[in-house]
């Protein structure tokens, strides 16, 4: 699907409307403008600096924007949300906008990744997000933020023991992780081979895998949920 007019026009506003409604979620005119403002600035440096290799703005809309709000269910008004490696800002700066958090702290290895976060955050006036330049790994050394997160979110990050290993030491007892995976297939296998390895991972009670496609786009997407 082409939308010619590009990210911000009426048709991609209509795109993640209609996408956002099949997942559930309402988005309004003025989260709207918001996402619409940290798409053109995600444009814009992407010529830079590699933010994204997705450059059709129908695909931004759907792959980034529609794909981030698939979280939303999972995250409360009042948590305090980790993005960890938030690259353009996913799934992170969609969900603060959009459902609200308390507060949503975006971390990434890569440096001009996060003055991108921290200009677009500054231009948005976005109170509830801030970005960091730091690792996982590294906030786990900090008592401040051991065990102080309802929620971790992650997309295209790692295998499920690498996940679990970056965020379970950030998650407050009964937090939960989101991670968005692609086929179920290979979520299935993670998990087996996390128990042939006999890798500490939640029980069967406490690992929730969620399918849902991807709108407009038909493309099977999956939510891995882990509780702490």
């Amino acid at each position: 699907m082409k939308v010619p007019d590009g990210p911000g026009s009426q048709r991609w506003r209509e795109l993640i409307a209609a996408g956002a409604a099949e997942l559930g979620t309402h988005v309004t005119t003025v989260q709207m403008d918001a996402l619409a403002c940290h798409a053109a600035e995600l444009v814009k440096w992407n010529k830079k600096i590699n933010l994204t290799r997705i450059s059709d703005p129908a695909d931004m809309a759907l792959k980034h924007y529609v794909d981030s709000l698939a979280c939303i269910p999972y995250i409360s008004t009042g948590a305090d949300v980790l993005d960890i490696g938030s690259g353009g800002g996913f799934p992170g700066i969609p969900l603060a906008v959009v459902a609200r958090p308390r507060s949503v702290l975006l971390i990434d290895s890569v440096a001009k990744k996060i003055s991108f976060l921290q200009h677009v955050i500054r231009l948005m006036g976005l109170t509830n997000a801030q970005a960091r330049h730091t690792r996982a790994q590294d906030l786990q050394s900090q008592a401040a933020y051991q065990g102080f997160f309802d929620r971790v979110v992650c997309r295209a990050l790692a295998d499920i023991e690498q996940i679990i290993d970056l965020a379970f030491p950030l998650l407050k007892p009964g937090g939960m992780v989101v991670a968005l995976k692609g086929r179920v297939d290979r979520v299935v296998q993670e998990s087996r081979r996390l128990e042939i390895t006999g890798h500490a991972m939640p029980g069967p009670a406490d690992m929730r895998i969620t399918t849902y496609r991807l709108p407009v786009l038909n493309v099977e997407r999956n939510l891995v949920l882990l509780t702490k």
